[in-house]
């Protein structure tokens, strides 16, 4: 894949089978404490240990690639490799793993594994969700240390709140513009704030080439449209879309990583799909 900003605009690359995460730490391979007579550098996890296990748990657990777009994977590495290395990366940058050990919130995770994933209870999913929720709240920030998640939370309640007469019709982010504030976020946040700030105007710029929604047209068709108008604004214009460099594959698995984790709702009309900001009640 290409060495592009995605690295850390993004969270995962392609892994998504998130309910995993607790069997995954759990066969971490630690160092147990040193002795006190013992010299030399702190023992480290033996991260080759670590991938192949993780790679065979993905291999047996069978995950689901629905979201993954063929071109975005590498074509020199196993798929469950792959994931397996891109679990590790989103564990790391998480704060749930060190070079000696597990961090307090993997270890946390690491305990949910001592029950099957079929006899897991709901305290234990709650536990789950609310960790990575914490986390990606904490740990996902960019540039000049602007918090990606009430960023997108807000940009999706302004969508949700607008009363345009064609915005209105798909009242949440959409997958193009979610990309594009993530990727302005770590790229140059200035511009990630501004764009938030004037979701409704690009909508609107997007609809200059059509007239107001006709009522005798079908509602879905409507909203395809306007959705559609809006993605080839964003792609065709560098200061919004045109110049991310990421996959559909990045942005889908980290926007699915938001929506497992309740800091964002995925909705759909019809044939469209759009990111709300998360019920009252739900983290945010």
């Amino acid at each position: 894949m290409a060495e592009t900003v995605d690295n850390c605009s993004t969270l995962v690359r392609a892994f998504a089978e998130f309910e995993l995460l607790p069997d995954l730490l759990a066969r971490t391979p630690v160092p147990g404490p040193s002795s006190i007579a013992q010299r030399g550098p702190p023992k480290l996890i033996d991260q080759a240990a670590a991938l192949r296990r993780w790679t065979d748990i993905l291999a047996s657990a069978g995950a689901n690639m629905d979201h993954a777009e063929p071109e975005d994977l590498p074509s020199g590495t196993a798929r469950e490799r792959f994931l397996a290395e891109d679990a590790w990366q989103l564990a790391n940058r998480l704060g749930w793993v060190n070079p000696a050990a597990l961090e307090t919130p993997g270890r946390q995770l690491a305990y949910i594994a001592e029950r099957p994933l079929m006899r897991r209870t709901r305290a234990d999913h709650t536990t789950l969700l609310d960790t990575v929720a914490r986390s990606v709240r904490e740990e996902y920030v960019g540039a000049g240390g602007l918090e990606v998640v009430p960023l997108l939370q807000a940009c999706a309640r302004r969508l949700a709140d607008t009363d345009h007469v064609w915005a209105s019709y798909v009242p949440g982010l959409l997958l193009v513009e979610f990309e594009a504030l993530i990727h302005w976020s770590f790229v140059e946040p200035d511009r990630a704030l501004r764009l938030g700030e004037n979701l409704v105007t690009w909508r609107d710029t997007a609809m200059h080439r059509y007239d107001t929604p006709s009522p005798d047209v079908d509602p879905d068709d409507n909203l395809v449209t306007h959705a559609d108008a809006t993605a080839r604004l964003y792609l065709e214009t560098e200061e919004l879309g045109g110049r991310t460099d990421l996959t559909l594959t990045e942005v889908r698995a980290t926007s699915m990583l938001l929506t497992f984790a309740g800091l964002l709702d995925e909705h759909a009309l019809g044939p469209v799909s759009y990111l709300l900001a998360p019920l009252s009640g739900r983290p945010s």
